[in-house]
């Protein structure tokens, strides 16, 4: 993530990985025995503590309690701790992050974790949240005392961090975990890189559900807070690139080739105006440009930043030649170091978009062709544009075939409400007539959404993971504050507009909390927006399609009637969770995989969450 200099500071280890290395039990032992003399026990186990090393290839550990003798469940369980030889594997054999990851379990068990939770779905989620953190920061201190390295626990929760690194990281900072970074930060708060690693994430998430703007001020704030970090000014400029393609009417979208943005950004989806560029546009891309040029002057030596700006440069939105010109040999040249076929298609193509503009689109032709058939690879953007216009009679043979086999590929991947798609469709039956071709039938993909991120209630939008600070004056007069937790300052529920609204806070874990009961203005700045509710008329969820080339949008709205809503979802596939409501509990129908939830009365949407929770157990 980091450039090297940075990365290193995080993560320079004193062990080195040896496949000959064993932990065994014994080591376990000696370990915890270690360790717990400096943790209270909990009353309700017996002790000492159990050991194994289970032979298992999983990245796991965990503290618990359990009866030696499952036929004579009587008295006190035993406290255990467990750690799998998947987990010392991952942990490269370095004693010093599976001793932390032990030491964060006995932490568990010393505060009374074990057994502990909350009522409501929502509710016991952010509390698992506080635990976590809470052990984090106790095992850190325990480490100390021990004679190691507080470091060691944010070391760990680094390389712990590394198990889930593909996944989308709009699910990463809602679980109930939250994510490595935030935990690390948490335990190490003066670290400034940390704390960039966690507001370069939540950039990523604002990404994945394609709030760039969002994005873009969450990646500023992590290239302030370390200013040689590379990448998160980088996707700074590149969320102001989209924020401005993403506002572009789509009737001007229509005339231009689709660029491709990269792997991991996605394309935006259109808000729709009138069929022209506005000043709007004009001040967007000149904002995108700026941060673009700047990044790149900084960073010459990146070849992604010099793509980005040839990009950039391409789609400029008055076309002025001087600078589709300088787009174009800016991707030329790009293309000449280029290696991977990936890499290699994603440049050809927005070169064409360059080509296209120009009004050279035999040019852009022969290039998509002669990059496609260097490759196996696929490139559904290449391919929309490939097929936006009949191909010329002279592409025949081989050629023909390469160019009918990603006409047919784009069209059995890709819903058929994505932007281009009729072209290509008819690209494509004009090229197989004139090959007197047939092929298999194509069949129709349904439509993939993002997870919902936000709630829109009387013109105002509320973001997970925003500073609630921004939403505590400004929505009107409170009527209560529901505080859930003696131990944990950070989870309370305000409540306005007679309990129509309301948002459920979170933070991270500071162990220097004193909770009087009052709400500060210093507490107020450190929460954060881990759950939007509303039951106002009119309020709602919008989430776009997770296909970046369909441009269309699902709204979930209060009022709506329930036979509406399943024309969107089947609320039939929803689970009945109980969710808070001002310190009572409702049951509502909630839709683990994106985010949010509903409150049905009389057949009708009466409210709507946006919020993580647990995946019920089996």
């Amino acid at each position: 993530m980091f450039g090297a200099g940075i990365l290193a500071l995080l993560m320079c280890s004193s062990g080195r990985a040896q496949d000959t290395v064993k932990f065994t039990t014994a080591d376990l032992e000696k370990m915890v025995a270690e360790i717990s003399k400096y943790l209270p026990e909990d009353p309700r186990l017996n002790y000492p503590v159990k050991c194994f090393v289970v032979d298992n290839p999983d990245v796991n550990a965990n503290a618990s309690a359990f009866y030696p003798d499952e036929n004579k469940k009587e008295g006190k369980p035993t406290a255990r701790m467990r750690v799998y030889t998947g987990l010392f594997k991952w942990m490269n054999n370095d004693i010093r992050l599976v001793r932390a990851v032990v030491a964060h379990e006995l932490a568990h068990l010393s505060k009374k974790h074990l057994g502990s939770g909350m009522k409501a779905d929502d509710l016991d989620l952010v509390f698992t949240r506080q635990k976590e953190y809470e052990a984090d920061t106790t095992g850190a201190a325990v480490l100390e005392k021990c004679g190691y390295s507080r470091k060691d626990m944010t070391d760990m929760l680094l390389r712990l961090g590394e198990v889930g690194r593909t996944a989308p990281a709009s699910i990463k900072v809602m679980g109930d975990h939250a994510d490595c970074q935030r935990r690390a930060a948490a335990v190490d708060k003066s670290n400034l890189v940390l704390r960039s690693m966690v507001s370069f994430t939540t950039g990523e998430a604002y990404m994945d559900v394609r709030a760039y703007n969002k994005a873009k001020e969450q990646f500023d704030r992590a290239a302030e807070e370390a200013p040689d970090f590379y990448e998160a000014k980088f996707n700074a400029a590149q969320a102001a690139l989209l924020f401005y393609y993403d506002n572009v009417d789509p009737v001007v979208k229509e005339l231009w080739y689709q660029p491709d943005f990269g792997a991991s950004l996605l394309l935006p989806l259109s808000t729709g105006k009138a069929g022209k560029l506005t000043p709007q546009d004009q001040s967007n891309y000149a904002e995108a440009l700026r941060r673009i040029r700047v990044t790149a002057l900084q960073l010459n030596s990146r070849s992604e930043a010099t793509e980005l700006l040839g990009l950039a440069l391409v789609l400029d939105p008055d076309g002025k030649p001087a600078a589709i010109s300088e787009g174009i040999a800016t991707l030329e040249k790009v293309l000449t170091t280029a290696v991977t076929p990936d890499d290699r298609l994603r440049i050809t193509n927005n070169l064409a978009i360059g080509y296209q503009r120009q009004g050279n689109v035999a040019t852009a032709i022969d290039k998509m062709l002669a990059e496609q058939k260097k490759s196996t690879r696929f490139n559904a953007y290449l391919a929309a544009n490939l097929g936006a216009q009949p191909l010329p009679a002279k592409v025949k043979g081989d050629e023909a075939k390469t160019a009918l086999n990603v006409l047919y590929t784009f069209l059995s991947n890709t819903n058929d409400q994505a932007r281009g798609y009729s072209l290509v469709q008819k690209s494509f039956e004009d090229l197989k007539k004139r090959l007197n071709l047939t092929t298999k039938e194509i069949s129709r993909r349904g439509i993939p959404i993002c997870r919902a991120f936000s709630l829109t209630d009387s013109g105002r939008t509320v973001f997970m993971l925003d500073p609630f600070e921004k939403y505590y004056k400004s929505i009107g007069v409170l009527d209560v504050i529901q505080s859930y937790s003696s131990k944990f300052a950070s989870l309370l529920e305000f409540v306005w507009q007679g309990g129509n609204f309301s948002i459920l806070t979170d933070k991270q874990y500071d162990e220097n909390d004193k909770n009087d009961g009052r709400i500060t203005p210093d507490l107020v700045k450190t929460l954060e927006v881990i759950r939007v509710t509303s039951y106002n008329p009119g309020a709602f969820i919008e989430m776009r399609s997770a296909d970046d080339k369909v441009d269309v949008a699902f709204r979930v709205t209060v009022g709506m009637s329930i036979e509406e809503f399943n024309k969107f979802i089947d609320s039939g596939s929803g689970q009945a969770r109980q969710l808070i409501r001002n310190a009572a509990m409702e049951e509502w129908i909630y839709f683990q995989g994106l985010n949010f939830g509903i409150f049905v009365k009389d057949k009708k949407v009466a409210g709507v969450t946006v919020c993580p929770l647990n995946a019920p157990e089996d």
